[in-house]
């Protein structure tokens, strides 16, 4: 009885001196958080959406203007896409003459890095505006950049497409830009509208990461 209590006694002992152990070993230190801020994105209108003097001036009289294809130029991208009627107006509110511009903006940020663009609709002015229009897909690399379009619904839920990176610059493509269009429908109100006067309304336009 006596060996088999000396035994436990021992155990015991043993137990106390590893906790004792493990706190000693304790240890402490301070590490870094390393933390690289975006560029701040930022949007240019190059050129302002205009109709020109080409709307009539009857109340429900309605005028599209074309912008979903403006050739690769006008995109800033690497293919060799063509202009399809790029600034054409028609219908019932307007005559294609001359003198019309879609809206063209250059959007500026982190190289590569995708951005939400999101162009809203005007209305309850003399007249309403719904936009559609188009956008670069810059893939990365010095070919292969292709055209995107969007609806008027699109644009107000938002197309998203990254913006130009270092190794996507080629003849005409920026490094940290991506460029967009806007044209759209314009719908005259119940009131017409007052000859030889200009008409200015604005549309909301956001670009995010």
């Amino acid at each position: 009885m006596q060996q088999i209590l000396n035994v436990r006694k021992t155990l015991v002992a043993g137990s106390l001196l590893l906790a004792m152990s493990n706190v000693a070993s304790a240890a402490s230190e301070q590490f870094v958080v390393s933390v690289t801020t975006l560029d701040d994105v930022s949007i240019l209108e190059v050129n302002a959406l205009s109709y020109g003097t080409n709307v009539f001036i009857d109340a429900g009289g309605e005028c599209t203007m074309e912008a979903s294809a403006p050739g690769a130029t006008v995109l800033q991208m690497d293919d060799a896409s063509a202009a399809a009627n790029y600034g054409d107006i028609a219908g019932t509110g307007c005559v294609d003459t001359t003198g019309q511009q879609p809206g063209e903006f250059r959007v500026t940020g982190l190289g590569g890095q995708d951005v939400t663009i999101t162009i809203g609709s005007t209305s309850g002015g003399d007249y309403t505006f719904a936009p559609v229009g188009a956008y670069a897909i810059h893939d990365g690399s010095t070919a292969g950049d292709t055209l995107g379009t969007y609806t008027t619904a699109q644009a107000a839920a938002g197309v998203t497409t990254p913006l130009a990176s270092s190794s996507d610059v080629g003849l005409t493509v920026a490094a940290n830009q991506l460029m967009f269009t806007v044209g759209g429908t314009i719908t005259i109100g119940g009131t017409p509208l007052v000859a030889d006067q200009l008409y200015n309304d604005t549309y909301p336009v956001t670009v995010v990461y």
